[in-house]
């Protein structure tokens, strides 16, 4: 009778033990949330190489899409990435440029106010013909999810808005 019981309590750990390791975690269905509540005000959301070279490997970059071409002028793209400490030679504070690549004057005077609004979790910027993006490890550190995704919003507009 007991081989009977110790069998069928194996055979119920070998049915829920792999539903539950499918189960997301706590903090898998946070970053599921965040990427859903991201769509939900137009951003894109995908996974892109860590501009800095660091871990992780991989960050979210929250894009929106250009709604004009430029006007048929081609677009000049430019990627701005956080350093780890300021310097004088960098483009504003730790921001520096990625590349020899570097915005216009018209968009680089725009672009410390926009950079300084953002929080440090934030590693990148970029604008390219075909959309803006923000490069981000998703680390909220005590600020709302809805601020933080209004404040990409508006800065990707602006981005967008501004003509080479």
């Amino acid at each position: 009778m007991w081989i009977a019981i110790g069998v069928i309590a194996l055979s119920v750990i070998m049915l829920v033990g792999p539903i539950m390791m499918v189960k997301p975690t706590p903090g898998q269905r946070a970053l599921s949330e965040l990427r859903s509540a991201a769509q939900k005000k137009g951003l894109r959301v995908s996974m892109v190489p860590n501009p800095i070279g660091s871990d992780p490997a991989f960050l979210a970059n929250y894009g929106l899409a250009r709604l004009d071409s430029g006007e048929g002028k081609p677009i000049r793209p430019w990627k701005l990435v956080r350093k780890g400490f300021e310097h004088e030679m960098h483009f504003c504070g730790q921001w520096d440029w990625a590349d020899e690549n570097q915005a216009l004057p018209n968009i680089a005077a725009q672009l410390p106010e926009l950079l300084q609004a953002l929080p440090a979790s934030v590693c990148a910027v970029e604008r390219n013909r075909l959309w803006a993006g923000i490069v981000w490890s998703e680390q909220r550190k005590g600020q709302e999810t809805d601020d933080i995704l209004e404040l990409f919003l508006h800065t990707l507009q602006v981005l967008n808005k501004v003509k080479d």
